[in-house]
C-alpha cells in the first residue's frame, strides 16, 4: 500500500522485442519474439524464443500469448511490430491502439505490414526475420512508429515488408488499401510521407542505380499553389547497363521516372479529402481552408 514494492528485475521479466500479428481466416494470431535470457547468459548472442497466441481478435490472441509466459511481460524494449497486409485502416488503428495501451509510454519502434506466413515457418524464423527487418530499417532509414497510425484522423500509410526491398500501402477509412509495389515508387512514397529520407533503388527498367539522402519541403508561395520540393543530396547515380551513358542523361532519366511515379500518385491518391503527403496545412496557411486540397506538383533538385 505504501508503493514500495520492488519492480521485477529484468532477469525476472519476459522481454518482448517484436510482435508479429497475423490474420488466419476469421481468426487472429500473434507471435511474440522474446529475448531468451538463459541462452544469452551462456554467451549465445543474440538468442530468442517465440510464444504464440490465437483468438477471435488480436486482443484475445495477445492475452493468450502473454498468459503462456512464466515471467512478467516487459514491452519496454519492443522495437518492431508487423500487421497483416490484408488489414484495412480500421484494423490497423485498432491493433496499433492495442499495442499502445500495452506499451505506453510507447517505446520507439518500426512498423511494417507483412504478408501472411505459415505458422511453423514464422515460429522457426522469427529471430532471423526480426534482424533482417532491423537491418532494412537502418539501410533505408525508415522511421515511423505508433504515432504514424494516429497522426491523421481517417488515414495512415505504412511500409510493406518485401525482403530486400519494401512496398508501401496507403490506407483510408472505409476504403480498400492502395498498395505500391515497385521499389522506386514505394521509396518515393515513404520519403514524401516523411517515413524515410533515403532513396536506394534501381530505375530505368533496372538499368541504373540510385543512392541518395533526401530532403522534402512543402511550399505554397502563391494562392492555389501546392508544391513539394524534393532535394536529392549528393546523389550517387550509376549506369549498370554497360552502355556508358553520361551522368546528365542518367539524371534526366531519373527525374522523368520520379515525375511519372508522382503523377501516378496524384491521380490515384488525391481524391475526396485524402491528403497523404500532408500538404493541406501549407495551402491553408497561404489561402485559408481549401477542401479538397489541390493536387500537388513536384519539383526535383539535385544538390551536388
Amino acid at each position: 500500500m505504501s508503493g514500495c514494492t520492488a519492480a521485477p528485475l529484468l532477469s525476472q521479466r519476459e522481454i518482448v522485442r517484436a510482435a508479429f500479428f497475423q490474420q488466419q481466416g476469421a481468426r487472429s494470431a500473434v507471435f511474440l519474439l522474446l529475448a531468451d535470457s538463459a541462452q544469452n547468459a551462456e554467451g549465445q548472442q543474440p538468442a530468442y524464443k517465440v510464444v504464440t497466441g490465437h483468438g477471435d481478435n488480436p486482443e484475445q490472441a495477445l492475452e493468450k500469448a502473454e498468459n503462456s509466459l512464466e515471467g512478467q511481460v516487459f514491452y519496454g524494449l519492443l522495437d518492431l511490430a508487423t500487421f497483416p497486409t490484408q488489414y484495412n485502416w480500421q484494423n490497423v488503428v485498432d491493433t496499433a491502439r492495442l499495442l499502445y495501451d500495452k506499451t505506453k509510454p510507447a517505446p520507439q519502434m518500426i512498423l511494417f505490414l507483412m504478408d501472411e506466413m505459415p505458422e511453423q515457418q514464422l515460429v522457426k524464423n522469427a529471430g532471423d526475420l526480426y534482424e533482417e527487418m532491423e537491418k532494412a530499417q537502418v539501410r533505408y532509414d525508415l522511421k515511423n512508429g505508433l504515432q504514424t497510425v494516429f497522426s491523421e484522423k481517417n488515414e495512415c500509410a505504412l511500409p510493406v515488408w518485401k525482403g530486400t526491398e519494401y512496398g508501401f500501402s496507403f490506407l483510408q477509412k472505409d476504403k480498400e488499401p492502395l498498395m505500391v509495389k515497385e521499389a522506386i515508387a514505394a521509396q518515393l512514397a515513404a520519403v514524401l510521407s516523411e517515413q524515410s529520407d533515403r532513396l536506394e533503388c534501381l530505375f530505368d527498367q533496372e538499368s541504373a542505380a540510385l543512392q541518395t539522402q533526401t530532403y522534402v519541403q512543402h511550399c505554397a508561395d502563391q494562392v492555389g499553389q501546392n508544391e513539394l520540393r524534393l532535394t536529392l543530396i549528393d546523389p550517387e547515380i550509376r549506369d549498370i547497363s554497360g552502355e556508358g551513358r553520361e551522368p546528365v542523361q542518367l539524371q534526366q532519366l531519373l527525374c522523368n521516372e520520379l515525375q511519372q511515379v508522382f503523377a501516378d500518385f496524384t491521380r490515384n491518391l488525391y481524391t475526396d479529402q485524402f491528403d497523404p503527403f500532408r500538404t493541406g496545412i501549407w495551402v491553408a496557411a497561404q489561402s485559408g481552408s481549401q477542401k479538397p486540397v489541390p493536387q500537388p506538383s513536384l519539383m526535383i533538385h539535385l544538390e551536388p
